[in-house]
């Protein structure tokens, strides 16, 4: 009789001790699991879709790393700013001035739009309402096409090339440097300004070294010209602003 106690409270002592333990994993489990505040979307096509114009090591570097890393920094930043961690990263964009914040969370949304302006069935002349506007603004493809590169070239350093709408059928091509995009606050002038005010992004190109490198080493104009094979016009089209 002794000895079935003695076996007896150790294992309700044990069962205690567990049932301590886990509560206690649970709480840990809980806290590790938490969902990130802004979460990467996945590419829209595989990695190895575009390997004409990028390398499926160069999408690699790019997503795992770069526009990664600006999606965990932005989550690490938020973790610590209840105020941050409310805003959605449109808000983030077009709200908040040039800083830490901004700078990852601009790079997160670029990058998102980047990846949706490539596509592996991309290419061609551009249909729909955009090839409409851009004959209205250029005359010819050629001639958008041109200016384009043109300014992708003239970009010095880091940057964004961009295709936006302005007031109406009002077509843009500007760059813009690091994070900036069309919808910042403080990238903007007026209208008519060199930088496009109240314009809406349709299309971009990233003119980061990394978008490219690996690829192309220095020769940014082979990078800009091979984009025409695989931009995405329908994407471009998703994006007019219709009145």
């Amino acid at each position: 009789m002794d000895t079935s106690s003695r076996l007896v409270i150790p294992d309700v002592f044990v069962e205690v001790k567990h049932g301590k333990d886990a509560i206690k994993s649970k709480d840990e489990k809980t806290e590790a699991t938490d969902p990130p505040k802004f979460t990467q979307p996945p590419l829209p096509w595989a990695r190895d879709s575009l390997v004409n114009f990028l390398s499926a090591e160069t999408i690699n570097y790019h997503y795992d790393g770069h526009h990664k890393g600006y999606y965990d920094m932005l989550n690490a930043l938020a973790a610590k700013d209840k105020k941050l961690a409310k805003m959605s990263l449109n808000d983030i964009v077009s709200q908040l001035p040039a800083g830490q914040a901004f700078n990852n969370g601009a790079q997160a949304w670029n990058h998102d739009f980047y990846w949706k302006s490539l596509s592996p069935k991309g290419g061609g002349d551009p249909s729909g309402e955009v090839g409409k506007m851009i004959i209205e603004n250029w005359k010819t493809i050629d001639a958008f096409k041109k200016e384009f590169i043109q300014v992708s070239l003239n970009h010095f350093a880091s940057g964004w090339t961009w295709l936006i709408q302005g007031k109406g059928r009002k077509l843009y091509i500007i760059s813009l440097p690091n994070a900036e995009n069309p919808l910042s606050k403080h990238s903007m002038k007026d209208e008519e300004g060199s930088k496009g005010h109240g314009g809406h992004p349709l299309l971009c190109l990233d003119l980061w070294e990394h978008a490219y490198y690996v690829d192309y080493r220095i020769n940014r104009e082979e990078y800009a010209n091979r984009f025409w094979s695989y931009v995405n016009w329908g994407f471009a089209n998703e994006n007019v602003v219709t009145e």
